[in-house]
């Protein structure tokens, strides 16, 4: 065990490493758990494919009692093999679940590692880099990832997690931004770091739907004069059609929701609500 001064989730996890001497790095948040059969499984996807460099699973939602809350991610699968390509189509946004779902080949952490640790000026609870969604930004474009269907860890989600539905405002929405642009900007310099053509390769942030549902999120919160024109951009995107039919449903009925009534939806949506597990079930059934 290495013990140190609280100093944020990437510093801790750079503490971790240069403490770790394995060829496999797996994450694991402070407040979740591995089953038992996790390790093994991982070890030997690895063993398998030696082309692959991040492995990810599924993980069981739980509440503070550790009662089960649904298998996470709800909405999609996640993706395996070469994503580099889509990647850079897509401005660098790609979903490979939580912390405590992903590992990494040693060869592939150390091109990483150490995690930046600067802090959003202005916001002392919140690291500038959320240390597994950078993790999750950079190491695709370096190797093949092989995702699990099967839960191998237990993900506890309470009244203090970032996720919570108590966080789904204003506020909220524009730190994710922030973070976003943040992460985007380390693809960048990753990428300018092989060969600065590459670096313009990456499409813009705004090309990737999920920015486009943040930004539509965060006017309408605020009461934004350009919603309308945030939301005509959102249903529009090319890559609204991937999108589950309920999600797409909602946001095209959305407009036309009052405020207080959509910020409570999408809080239970997005935050983690039951009505999250509702249309999860919704839109599994109607692919």
């Amino acid at each position: 065990m290495i013990r140190k001064k609280n100093g944020g989730q990437p510093s801790a996890m750079n503490a971790a490493y240069r403490g770790s001497g394995g060829d496999i790095i797996c994450l694991l948040d402070s407040d979740d758990a591995f089953f038992r059969q996790k390790l093994e499984t991982v070890v030997e996807v690895f063993r398998e494919d030696p082309m692959v460099g991040l492995v990810a699973h599924r993980v069981l939602r739980i509440d503070s009692r550790g009662r089960p809350h649904g298998i996470t991610p709800l909405f999609s699968r996640l993706p395996s093999g070469w994503i580099g390509q889509d990647l850079l189509r897509n401005g660098g946004v790609v979903n490979l679940g939580s912390t405590s779902g992903i590992s990494l080949r040693r060869e592939v952490a150390q091109r990483i590692f150490p995690l930046p640790e600067e802090r959003i000026s202005g916001r002392d609870t919140v690291n500038m880099m959320g240390a597994d969604t950078l993790i999750m930004r950079l190491a695709p474009l370096m190797a093949y990832v092989k995702s699990l269907h099967q839960p191998l860890a237990k993900y506890r989600f309470h009244g203090k997690s970032l996720t919570s539905a108590k966080k789904m405002n204003a506020p909220f929405v524009e730190l994710c931004l922030a973070l976003w642009r943040a992460y985007y900007q380390a693809q960048r310099e990753y990428l300018a770091s092989i060969d600065p053509r590459l670096a313009e390769v990456l499409a813009p942030l705004d090309a990737n739907v999920y920015v486009s549902e943040w930004k539509y999120m965060g006017a309408r919160f605020r009461g934004d004069p350009s919603t309308p024109e945030l939301h005509t951009s959102l249903t529009h995107h090319r890559d609204f059609a991937h999108l589950p039919r309920s999600r797409r449903w909602f946001w095209k009925t959305s407009i036309f929701l009052p405020r207080p009534l959509f910020s409570w939806v999408v809080g239970q949506i997005f935050g983690g609500g039951g009505l999250r597990r509702v249309v999860a079930l919704v839109a599994r059934a109607g692919k």
